[in-house]
């Protein structure tokens, strides 16, 4: 499976779904995890699990794409490197449409995080439309800092729109926020298996 994970807004959690997502896979199977974003939030993440004597369980690189055909410099080098591997997850960055495009294009699935806020659920249409255009299924994973009623809120306001919505919802936790540099906490791996089966499902209709 290939996912890939975006949202072309910044702040709603793309790069802890991305390693957490792809610790759970790479008890499954070989897990690549290419990280897009030129902060290199995932590649720094790694470095500092490996320092720490707790390496992620997915093999990581990053790509830095060049040039004016940004879109062939990140499919065909994903496509290459995914060659082996019986998953891979790509972190993409926010607001470059055509990178988003191109990782998208390279991935069998796309996964949407985004916060419950009425701001951040109105932007997700940008992302889906992307999606749209790259003939990908999308699922929407929500990531919480809100009440019950904002949550289900939110989850209607997604559903009305046709957006398949993940049934979990990643909370977080001070052992999420602050497991940057460190492996991902065991506890909370499992809400990631079963954004993964769900992942499975919609591959498979």
């Amino acid at each position: 499976m290939r996912v890939a994970i975006s949202n072309l807004k910044g702040g709603v959690g793309k790069t802890t779904t991305a390693v957490y997502l792809s610790q759970h896979l790479s008890g499954t199977g070989r897990t690549l995890l290419v990280d897009l974003d030129p902060q290199a939030s995932c590649l720094d993440w790694g470095n500092a699990a490996t320092r720490a004597g707790e390496p992620l369980g997915a093999e990581l690189v990053a790509l830095a794409p060049q040039g004016a055909d940004t879109f062939r410099a990140v499919l065909r080098p994903i496509d290459s490197l995914a060659a082996g591997y019986d998953h891979v997850v790509i972190d993409t960055p926010p607001g470059d449409r055509l990178m988003v495009a191109a990782a998208m294009s390279a991935a069998d699935i796309v996964v949407i995080p985004t916060r419950p806020s009425k701001l951040e659920v109105a932007r997700v249409g940008a992302t889906a439309e992307l999606a749209e255009s790259a003939g990908r299924p999308i699922a929407v994973l929500m990531t919480s800092r809100a009440g019950a009623k904002a949550l289900g809120l939110a989850r209607q306001a997604l559903q009305t729109c046709g957006y398949p919505v993940v049934p979990e919802v990643i909370p977080l936790r001070e052992a999420i926020s602050t497991s940057y540099g460190h492996r991902p906490d065991a506890r909370y791996i499992g809400i990631f298996g079963q954004v993964a089966r769900v992942l499975d499902l919609a591959l498979a209709a």
